[in-house]
């Protein structure tokens, strides 16, 4: 897949000079661009499906009533600066530090009347920094507008904070357990997109753009801090695992995640391996660009 996406990139270079034939003009630039992207995230919010699933099928079968959701990540915030340099008219290069977040807070309860209460809280924050080479090819349209197309590569250093608590409450007894955990992985990913510029001035143009990007890291790795009511209390190193267990009493099977130097051996564990989080997605920017 990465020779691939660096043949399409290579194509898209030789295309691009071949078809710029105007004079060279060497000029410098700032762009700093921000707005909303999408992201898949795939084996984490599968994990997160199959929990709120869990509550709804425990709910459901023990005639329990339940308030709130366990609600998946969707989108975020897409940041980047950028110096540019322009090669011909038509034709820049770029070298950009970006900044992707992603964040959810969200709870459930179930309960039995006052003999039975269960509170389950969840806090994910995903974050990337990706290190970007950018190509640039612009078409004018009109009198200070251009459209562009843009490519590139970049190297993408992930990192994710979460922590679940559990509460519970059974008459008088009441226990509870929560866990934290840093996990991180970096890895290479690529992008391509497209977009509109307005020059204002000689110095200063703003535009909007629209890319996407391909990204999926398989190799988190981190620490989790465990402890109870009970004053138990356990560190643990190693590497996020997704694996899927088959619960007999409600005949289904539901995904979760354990971090652990192994493969984790799990009684009735299916499908498991190194958790997956796909940060491929779209996004929508508005940025301005200054010029040297």
């Amino acid at each position: 897949m990465k020779k691939i996406g660096i043949a399409l990139i290579a194509s898209f270079g030789i295309f691009i000079l071949l078809t710029a034939n105007s004079p060279a003009q060497s000029k410098f630039s700032l762009k700093v661009k921000g707005g909303y992207t999408m992201i898949s995230f795939h084996d984490l919010d599968s994990v997160i499906t199959s929990h709120d699933r869990l509550f709804e099928d425990i709910s459901l079968n023990l005639g329990m009533s339940r308030e709130g959701r366990l609600e998946k990540l969707s989108g975020g915030i897409d940041l980047e600066g950028e110096i540019m340099m322009m090669l011909t008219r038509k034709i820049g290069i770029g070298l950009g530090l970006g900044y992707i977040q992603s964040q959810k807070d969200s709870s459930t309860m179930l309960s039995f009347g006052s003999l039975f209460r269960l509170d389950s809280d969840m806090e994910l924050n995903i974050r990337a920094i990706p290190i970007k080479l950018d190509g640039f090819y612009f078409i004018p349209l009109s009198s200070g507008i251009s459209f562009f197309l843009n490519g590139g590569i970049g190297y993408y250093i992930g990192k994710m904070n979460y922590s679940f608590d559990m509460a519970e409450e059974i008459l008088d007894f009441s226990s509870s357990s929560q866990a934290i955990g840093t996990v991180e992985d970096k890895g290479i990913g690529y992008h391509a997109g497209l977009g509109i510029e307005m020059r204002l001035a000689d110095s200063v143009a703003i535009f909007l753009d629209a890319g996407g990007r391909y990204v999926k890291l398989r190799n988190w790795e981190g620490e989790e801090s465990s402890f109870n009511s009970e004053g138990l209390r356990e560190s643990r190193s190693g590497i996020l695992w997704y694996y899927e267990a088959y619960d007999p009493d409600f005949q289904k099977s539901y995904s979760n995640l354990l971090l652990s130097e192994n493969q984790p051996e799990v009684s009735g564990a299916d499908n498991s391996r190194k958790l997956e989080i796909d940060l491929s997605g779209l996004s929508l920017r508005l940025g301005i660009r200054l010029l040297f």
